[in-house]
C-alpha cells in the first residue's frame, strides 16, 4: 500500500515554535532573513526538501521571530540545523536537496557501524575512520566525537587497545591521543583528501582553525599537474616533517574552468592558470592574499619554493576589497581631493604669466600705434617688459 503526502515548509515563529518542538522529536529547520542572497538560492531547494523529507522542514525569519533564532545562536543566514526537544546539530554541508537529506538520516542513525574486522568495512567516503576499544567504551568515542555525527563515517571494532585510525584515501594514520584539541586536528587533518579539490561549498576548508590555506588554481584540463600535486601533498602528510607542514597549511587545488568566479576575485584572469595563493580567509579585516604565477613546468618544485618564500616572508601581498571596502575607499580619496587643493605644475604655471605678459605688451603696443605713437614710445614700451 503506497501513500502519497505533499509536504509543505512549516513557517514557524516564536509562538508557534516550542508546540511543534514538543510534538515532534526531529524536524529540519532553517533560519533566515529575508534580505539574505544565500537564504534566496536556498529556498526552491527548501521547498524541494520538504516534499521528500520523512521529517517536518520549516523555517523560521529571524528578522521577525528574533528569540528562536537567539536560542540557538544564530550568527549568520541563512543556518541550517536539525533539532528537537533535546538536540539541535548543525548542518554545515553542502546547501542543496540531496545532501541535506542524506545528514538528515545520519544523524538519526547510531553514530558507529560495527564490524568484526576492518575487512568487512563497506564505506561511501574516500575517507573513514576505524574506532578500536572495549564494548564498553562505545559511550565514551561517541562523547569524544559527537561533533563528526552525521559529517564522517565511523566504524567500531572491538578491541582491547584503543585507537582511532583514520583511513585516507587508502593510506591508515592513527592516534592514541584523546585530548580534544589534538584528537581535533588528527580528525580535521584526515577527514579530506589529499590535495582536495575546493568547489562550492569551500568554507569549511578556508577557515579549518589556524590553517594557511595555499590554493593551486588549475584548468580541468590540467591533469599531470595535479596528480603531480597529489603526490606531493601525500608527501608532505606521511613525511618525517608531516606534522609540522600539517599544523601550518591546508594545500588545496581549485578548477578555475568551474570557480571563475571565485578564481577571478585574485586578480588573475581565469584562462592565466596555473598560479599558486596564499588564501587567508580568517582575516575578514584585512582581507589580504599572497600570490605567485607559476608556469606549467617543474610545478612542484615551484609550490616547494613558493611555501619557503611564504615563510620568509618573500611574497608581495595584495588585497581584494569588497563593496563596503571600495566604498570607503572612494570616501576617503573624495575627502582627500577636497581637503588638498589641485596644485599646478610649475612649469605650466610659468608659461601661463609669459602668454599674459606678451598678451599685455601686444595690447600696448597696439595702443600706442593707434594713436600715432613715436618710435620713442614703442622704445619705452618695450623697456617695461625687458
Amino acid at each position: 500500500m503506497f501513500a502519497l503526502v505533499f509536504a509543505e515548509v512549516l513557517k514557524l515563529t516564536d509562538a508557534t515554535f516550542e508546540e511543534h518542538l514538543k510534538a515532534n522529536p526531529y524536524t529540519l529547520l532553517k533560519m533566515f532573513a529575508p534580505w539574505c542572497g544565500h537564504c534566496k538560492e536556498l529556498a526552491p531547494k527548501w521547498e524541494k526538501l520538504a516534499g521528500i523529507s520523512d521529517i517536518p522542514v520549516a523555517e523560521v525569519d529571524c528578522t521577525t521571530d528574533s528569540k528562536t533564532c537567539g536560542k540557538y545562536g544564530v550568527r549568520g543566514y541563512p543556518s541550517v540545523k536539525m533539532v528537537g526537544p533535546n538536540i539541535a546539530y548543525d548542518y554545515d554541508g553542502e546547501r542543496d536537496t540531496e545532501p541535506i537529506k542524506e545528514w538528515s538520516q545520519k544523524m538519526r542513525q547510531p553514530m558507529f557501524t560495527p564490524l568484526k574486522d576492518k575487512s568487512e568495512v563497506k564505506a561511501t567516503k574516500t575517507n573513514y575512520f576505524l574506532v578500536y576499544g572495549d564494548a564498553s567504551a562505545t559511550e565514551k568515542f561517541e562523547g569524544l566525537l559527537t561533533a563528526y555525527k552525521g559529517k564522517q563515517e565511523f566504524f567500531f571494532i572491538v578491541s582491547n587497545e584503543e585507537k582511532i585510525v583514520a583511513v585516507r584515501q587508502g593510506v591508515e594514520l592513527e592516534t592514541k591521543d584523546f585530548n580534544k584539541g589534538p584528537l581535533a586536528m588528527f580528525i580535521e587533518i584526515n577527514k579530506v583528501d589529499f590535495f582536495p579539490n575546493l568547489k562550492q561549498n569551500y568554507e569549511g576548508m578556508v577557515n579549518r582553525a589556524g590553517k594557511q590555506l595555499i590554493l593551486v588554481c588549475l584548468s580541468s584540463m590540467q591533469h599531470e599537474q595535479k596528480v603531480a600535486l597529489e603526490e606531493l601533498d601525500k608527501a608532505f602528510s606521511l613525511g618525517e616533517e608531516s606534522a609540522q607542514f600539517l599544523q601550518k597549511y591546508t594545500l588545496a587545488y581549485v578548477d578555475a574552468d568551474d570557480m571563475g568566479t571565485f578564481v577571478e576575485q585574485f586578480e588573475q584572469p581565469v584562462g592565466e592558470v596555473p598560479f599558486f595563493v596564499f588564501y587567508q580567509g580568517k582575516n575578514e579585516k584585512s582581507k589580504k592574499y599572497s600570490k605567485v604565477m607559476i608556469d606549467d613546468s617543474n610545478i612542484v618544485d615551484q609550490l616547494k619554493k613558493s611555501i619557503d618564500d611564504w615563510t620568509a616572508g618573500k611574497l608581495k601581498k595584495s588585497w581584494i576589497e569588497d563593496e563596503k571596502d571600495k566604498k570607503e575607499r572612494k570616501e576617503k580619496e573624495e575627502k582627500k581631493e577636497k581637503e588638498e587643493p589641485k596644485k599646478e605644475n610649475k612649469q605650466e604655471s610659468k608659461q601661463k604669466l609669459d602668454k599674459e605678459l606678451l598678451q599685455e605688451l601686444k595690447n600696448y603696443i597696439d595702443e600706442k600705434v593707434k594713436n600715432l605713437a613715436t618710435k620713442k614710445d614703442v622704445e619705452e614700451a618695450l623697456k617695461k617688459f625687458m
